[in-house]
């Protein structure tokens, strides 16, 4: 599914999630489901999710579906952003904004964004 790269421009860069959608073992589960974030750096839930994301989460299937993602620039959804290439493998170019151009720009892969990606996810599948 795609997001907007910056949620104050939805107009603007889209970029890809990739998801899933672990449903209830119920023909009437409770309509709010249980969303698993992996957290990161780098890691995946879709990479994982038969080995440790299913059988995690297998329990709170008898009543509700289970929802994942693979967070910005992170498994599969990583290929969208190159943090090498782009910061030209310099750390000092982290914890110096003002030295970003604006083609280097990292901030729209941050925790808050993750955050707005939930609602995005979750209206796109229509839960409520």
């Amino acid at each position: 599914m795609n997001v907007p790269e910056d949620h104050g421009k939805p107009d603007g860069k889209p970029i890809d999630l990739a998801f899933a959608v672990l449903k209830a073992h119920t023909l009437s589960p409770v309509p709010d489901p249980v969303i698993y974030l992996h957290g990161g750096p780098g890691g995946g839930a879709l990479t994982a999710l038969a080995g440790v994301v299913q059988p995690l989460f297998e329990g709170y299937r008898s009543r509700r579906d289970v929802v994942t993602f693979e967070q910005r620039a992170a498994g599969i959804s990583s290929d969208m952003v190159s943090c090498f290439n782009t910061l030209g493998g310099s750390i000092f170019e982290l914890l110096v904004p003002s030295r970003f151009t604006e083609e280097k720009q990292m901030d729209a892969y941050n925790t808050y964004l993750n955050a707005l990606d939930v609602q995005a996810v979750m209206l796109a599948l229509r839960y409520p």
